[in-house]
């Protein structure tokens, strides 16, 4: 994907802050769709790659963070037969889901009854949890979940046999800094652009030293042809120089080319 600047609608910058560069920050919206398995749905891990314009964003940044969250559900069209549904944001990682009495006490939960037709209420998530278990993640590369992830969205309910499908809503920020190329292994721009002025730099000099060979080259030659010793070619051209005054016959081949 072509560097490009980054000027979107729904994004800000704030100025310098340490050796990182500046912050981006991107706000996002977004829905998605999850049907139930036995009771449990698919986890989202909250990640920039699993929203539009953030997923886009990151591609120039090294790092990011999840700055601002909340998030609500609600059945898909039809309210949820004998079935309480409960969502919640946890910080870091895990591999399994949490049981439903165990997210029903955490306290970023939101549900809905089976009454419900519209959303539950908003659930905000504090900072203190956003945070996760780093300052800042990592937008790029093969690393440790640790390192990538700051938290996840469950979604369980108490009806074991459930097959519904709830819709999530979300609404945040994530900011971003360390600017990068946009490549699979990136680089930051600054030593990018320090690495392109070197490599210009080397082929200019190249140039210059294949350009000083062929003018020394020319002067041999012009000596050879009868110049006048001080006569000498520079980059700027060559410095006038008058020709022998002998005629042709007076010349004496130069060694090398008289005939035996």
């Amino acid at each position: 994907m072509p560097n490009k600047q980054l000027k979107h609608k729904n994004s800000r910058r704030s100025g310098n802050r340490g050796s990182a560069g500046r912050v981006e920050t991107c706000h996002f919206h977004a829905m998605i769709q999850l049907t139930g398995v036995a009771g449990v749905y698919p986890n989202i891990q909250v990640t920039p790659s699993v929203f539009t314009r953030p997923a886009d964003i990151s591609l120039t940044f090294d790092e990011y963070r999840l700055s601002k969250l909340k998030f609500r559900i609600f059945p898909n069209g039809t309210p949820l037969a004998a079935t309480v549904t409960a969502a919640v944001f946890t910080s870091g990682f895990s591999t399994t889901a949490p049981a439903f009495l165990t997210a029903y006490s955490n306290p970023t939960v939101t549900t809905v009854l089976p009454t419900d037709v519209g959303p539950s209420k908003w659930s905000r998530v504090p900072k203190s949890i956003l945070s996760g278990l780093q300052p800042w993640y990592k937008s790029h590369g093969t690393v440790a979940l640790a390192d990538t992830l700051p938290g996840e969205l469950f979604v369980v309910c108490n009806n074991v046999a459930s097959t519904q499908v709830i819709n999530v809503e979300f609404d945040g920020e994530f900011q971003f800094r360390g600017e990068t190329d946009p490549a699979d292994t990136p680089i930051p721009l600054p030593l990018l652009h320090k690495m392109q002025m070197q490599l210009q730099a080397r082929l200019e000099l190249a140039e210059f030293v294949e350009r000083d060979k062929t003018l020394k080259e020319k002067n041999k030659l012009m000596l050879l042809l009868g110049y006048q010793e001080s006569a000498t070619v520079t980059s700027e051209g060559p410095i006038p120089a008058k020709w022998p005054t002998q005629t042709p016959s007076q010349l004496r081949a130069p060694v090398g080319f008289q005939k035996l």
